[in-house]
């Protein structure tokens, strides 16, 4: 029953009384309140039946008792069209609007980084049960009512079907389970992904096929229209479709799946003595030279930073020839890493006059075009270096002089029509919204397109080498710079 002050506005509103910015008012209440719109429709089928009543029955009064029966007609007419429309308007708004008992919430919104989402469908805050997104790009992180953590990758589309069941439609999905949610299950048009205690990726293919790849533990997969079921262990993937007679094994690629929202993580900790090619998707475009190598030389270490475990990845080890760029896709805009030059890498570029080499950079798979580089040159003093950008023919160093031998950490980024190094920043602007000033900045006359993160580059000392350690890929400063990654 509505309250006093709307019966009378709605009285008003039936008898033509409200001003013009009055009934617009009244109109959006009728489509935003369900239940103003219900007292509506009443109110209305009542007016219309009590002058109806009023009327008497037409079949015994005199027509000459119908004196001004046109203008009762009309009136009556009106409000019987109001009926109509109130019943319109009441049927639509209990159609969209929210039923009294809400829909069971089964995740919440982590965190998205540099997401763009199809129109309506942008998560806010709870996600309820069956509630379905298509995330155009960037990376968004869920987590469920059971504690598991989601990562889907853009461009994927994607639905929660339970706070233990997620289905993906299409793109690449990350899932982190936590003891005693055992049993997250990742459905998709081929079938199903069930977590056994674990650390996984799936992935949609070109072709609609399903890919697992089990990252910790295991999973099993099923496969729709099959009675085909695998297991798969920690560093296993495998591939499928419906109506599959078993799981095809492919190469296990863990390092491709995004494991935190606005976060890529390279801790290059594989085996010793391996090439790169191959690894975590990095490559080699020329395989016939030699590839860089994983090394336990050195521990590389910067103030505040968490201790890197096992390999750094050292490029033109001793007695090598020098490596081309090896690089994977990066799709970041801020990139941190933890360099080490070796004192033969600087004598041997004063030794042979070498002016600069890059030792990361950024740009298309084609190193003939344009890219944004990390380089660095011998300094004035035995040990020291200085390390600057080079954007083609532009070549910008920072002020300071470094120092070989020690862990460098350096963050870039390339966005925009500038582009920016800091080098050995204050760990006090660590995980800050904001970077601090940078340390060189570069204009570009054009945005860059970033395809790919190289390292090294040809026309380095032959005999000298350098390492590079804990890459960290993000969209914000906060993304490259944190004080603990999760492993």
């Amino acid at each position: 029953m509505p309250a006093d002050r709307d019966a009378d506005t709605i009285a008003e509103y039936l008898d033509g009384q409200l001003a013009p910015e009055e009934a617009v008012a009244f109109r959006d209440r009728v489509v935003s309140d369900p239940i103003f719109a219900r007292a509506l429709y009443l109110a209305a089928v009542d007016e219309a039946f009590l002058r109806a009543q009023a009327r008497g029955d037409g079949e015994s009064r005199p027509k000459a008792a119908t004196a001004g029966w046109r203008s009762r007609f009309r009136r009556t007419y009106r409000v019987v069209g109001l009926a109509v429309l109130a019943a319109s308007l009441l049927f639509v708004c209990w159609s969209i609007w929210p039923s009294s008992t809400p829909r069971e919430q089964v995740a919440r919104v982590e965190r998205m980084t540099a997401c763009q989402w199809a129109d309506g469908t942008i998560p806010r805050g709870s996600v309820a049960l069956g509630q379905a997104f298509q995330l155009r790009s960037g990376v968004a992180e869920f987590v469920t009512q059971t504690g598991v953590r989601t990562v889907f990758e853009g461009p994927s589309a994607f639905q929660f079907e339970g706070a233990d069941t997620v289905r993906l439609t299409s793109g690449r999905l990350f899932c982190d389970v936590p003891r005693g949610a055992e049993g997250f299950t990742v459905q998709t048009a081929n079938g199903r992904v069930v977590d056994l205690g674990t650390r996984f990726g799936v992935e949609i293919g070109p072709a609609g096929e399903t890919e697992v790849h089990v990252i910790q533990g295991r999973v099993r997969t099923e496969i729709s229209d099959s009675s085909a079921r695998s297991e798969l262990a920690v560093g296993q993937a495998g591939q499928f479709r419906s109506g599959s007679a078993a799981l095809a094994m492919v190469p296990f690629q863990g390092a491709k799946f995004t494991t935190a929202s606005g976060l890529i993580y390279e801790p290059f900790d594989y085996q010793p003595r391996l090439p790169l090619v191959g690894q975590g998707q990095w490559f080699d475009r020329d395989a016939s030279m030699p590839s860089p190598g994983f090394e336990t030389l050195r521990v590389l270490r910067y103030p505040e930073l968490p201790a890197p475990r096992g390999m750094a990845l050292n490029l033109n080890p001793s007695g090598g020839k020098a490596t081309r760029p090896v690089g994977r896709p990066w799709p970041a805009t801020f990139t941190s890493a933890l360099i080490w030059i070796d004192d033969d890498f600087i004598k041997g570029m004063r030794m042979n006059r070498i002016g600069t080499v890059g030792l990361i950079g950024f740009g298309q798979s084609d190193p003939a075009k344009p890219a944004v580089r990390l380089i660095v040159k011998p300094g004035k003093g035995n040990n020291e270096l200085y390390l600057g950008l080079r954007v083609g023919d532009q070549i910008s160093w920072s002020t300071s002089p470094q120092k070989y031998e020690e862990t460098q950490f350096v963050v870039l980024e390339t966005s925009g029509t500038t582009a920016r190094l800091w080098v050995n920043p204050s760990p006090t602007s660590f995980e800050a919204e904001t970077p601090p000033t940078a340390d060189v900045e570069t204009a570009l006359s054009v945005p860059p397109t970033i395809e790919t993160l190289w390292l090294g580059e040809s026309g380095a000392p032959k005999f000298a080498w350098w390492q590079i350690d804990e890459i960290r890929g993000g969209f914000r400063w906060a993304d490259v710079t944190p004080r603990a990654v999760a492993r």
